[in-house]
C-alpha cells in the first residue's frame, strides 16, 4: 500500500519536475556566463583602477566578445583609456556610490546632490516649513543659513583662518545686546541710538566686582578718547575689548552702537575650510531680501583672497532650521573673468599676492 502511495505521487509530481530541472538549468547558464564576464572584467582591474571602477559595474557596460578582442590584441592601458572613455565610464564620487541612482527608490545621502537656484532652493524650504510632520511646526519665523565652501590656497601658501564681522542690509531677527563705554556727550548719543548700558569710569569697579555681567552682552563699544582707560578691563572684557582695529572704537559713538546692534559675524572653521552656518535671514523676509543678504555676504568673503589666485568660495548649500539643505549654483553670484590656468610658484608673485592680500585687510 505505502509502494502504490510512493508512485502515486512520482506521477503526479512528474509534470512538474522538468520546468524546475529546466529552470535551474537557465539560472546555471546565467551564473556561469555572469561568472566569464566577471573573470574577464577582474582582468582589466588593474589597468582602470583609475576610474574606480568595479568588475561587476564593467560587465554590465562592456560585451565578453569585444573586451575578449581588447585583449587579444594585447592593447596597452593607453587604449582601454579610450576605451572606457568611449563607454562614458565616469570616475566615481569621493563618498558616494554613483553619480546618479539606477531606481527610483534610493538613500540621498549615497548620491552627490543636484544644483538648484536659490528661487527653488527658497520654495522648497517654505514648503516644508508647512509640512506637518516638520519638528517645530510652530516655530514659523524659521532662520535660513548657508555653508560656504572654501579654497584657501594661494599657490603653495594657505591662508589662515579668518573671521569678520558683516552688516546684512535687511535687518532680521532679534538685535545684539551692545554694552557702551563713554561720559558726557558720547554717553547722551549712546543711549539715544539704543545702547542697553552705558558706563563710564564711575562703574568700572561694578565691572571688576561682577555686578555688570559682561557675558550678558553680545558686543562691547567705546568712545575713543575712554580707550586709554580701559587697560584695567582688560581681562575682564577679554575677547569683547573694544579696539579702532575691530572698529569696535571710535569718534562717533551713535552710528557704533548702530552698527553693533544689527552686525553678524562669520567664522572660517580652520580644519574644514569652510563657513559653517552663517545666518542670512528668516522665512519673514521675502526671497528678494534674503538673496540680497547672501549677496553681501558673498561679497564680504571674498575680499579675503585676491581675484589672481583663483576663486574662494567652491560650493555653497541653503538651509533652513531642522529643514533640508540644497546645494546652490554660485554662477549667479560670483563673477569673474575667466583666466588661463597659472601655477603660482615663483617668489615674486606670491610677494605680489600677499601684498593684495595687506592692502584689502587694512581697507
Amino acid at each position: 500500500m505505502y509502494l502504490a502511495l510512493h508512485v502515486l505521487i512520482f506521477k503526479m509530481a512528474a509534470p512538474m519536475v522538468k520546468p524546475v530541472f529546466c529552470t535551474s538549468r537557465s539560472i546555471l547558464q546565467g551564473l556561469c556566463g555572469f561568472c566569464s564576464r566577471h573573470a574577464i572584467a577582474s582582468r582589466s582591474e588593474n589597468v582602470l583602477s583609475k576610474y574606480k571602477t568595479s568588475a561587476l559595474q564593467l560587465s554590465k557596460y562592456m560585451s565578453t566578445n569585444r573586451l575578449l578582442k581588447q585583449y587579444s590584441k594585447g592593447d596597452d592601458a593607453e587604449s582601454l583609456e579610450e576605451f572606457a572613455a568611449d563607454l562614458d565610464v565616469k570616475e566615481k564620487p569621493k563618498k558616494y556610490k554613483a553619480w546618479t541612482p539606477a531606481d527610483d527608490v534610493y538613500m540621498i545621502k549615497d548620491y552627490p546632490p543636484k544644483e538648484t537656484t536659490f528661487k527653488d532652493a527658497m520654495k522648497r524650504l517654505r514648503t516644508q516649513a508647512s509640512w506637518s510632520y516638520v519638528p517645530d511646526r510652530e516655530y514659523k519665523d524659521r532662520h535660513i543659513d548657508v555653508t560656504l565652501y572654501l579654497d584657501l590656497n594661494v599657490g603653495e601658501k594657505k591662508l589662515p583662518a579668518f573671521s569678520n564681522l558683516w552688516t546684512p542690509p535687511h535687518h532680521f531677527w532679534k538685535t545684539n545686546k551692545v554694552i557702551c563705554i563713554a561720559e558726557g556727550d558720547g554717553a547722551k548719543l549712546a543711549e539715544e541710538a539704543g545702547a542697553d548700558l552705558v558706563v563710564g569710569q564711575e562703574q568700572f569697579p561694578e565691572i571688576i566686582e561682577g555686578e555688570i555681567v559682561i557675558s550678558d552682552f553680545d558686543y562691547c563699544v567705546a568712545d575713543q578718547n575712554m580707550v586709554r582707560h580701559l587697560a584695567a578691563l582688560k581681562k575682564y572684557l577679554r575677547e569683547k575689548f573694544p579696539t579702532a582695529k575691530k572698529g569696535s572704537a571710535g569718534k562717533d559713538v551713535g552710528p557704533l552702537v548702530t552698527k553693533f546692534k544689527h552686525v553678524k559675524k562669520y567664522r572660517v572653521l580652520e580644519k574644514f575650510d569652510r563657513i559653517s552656518n552663517c545666518i542670512i535671514g528668516n522665512l519673514g523676509l521675502s526671497d528678494e531680501q534674503i538673496e540680497d543678504n547672501l549677496k553681501f555676504l558673498i561679497t564680504d568673503v571674498c575680499t579675503h583672497k585676491p581675484l589672481s589666485a583663483g576663486p574662494l568660495i567652491t560650493k555653497l548649500a541653503i538651509c533652513g532650521y531642522r529643514l533640508d539643505s540644497y546645494k546652490i549654483n554660485l554662477d549667479d553670484y560670483i563673477h569673474q573673468e575667466k583666466q588661463k590656468e597659472t601655477i603660482v610658484d615663483t617668489r615674486s608673485e606670491l610677494e605680489k599676492i600677499e601684498d593684495e592680500l595687506r592692502q584689502l585687510r587694512a581697507s
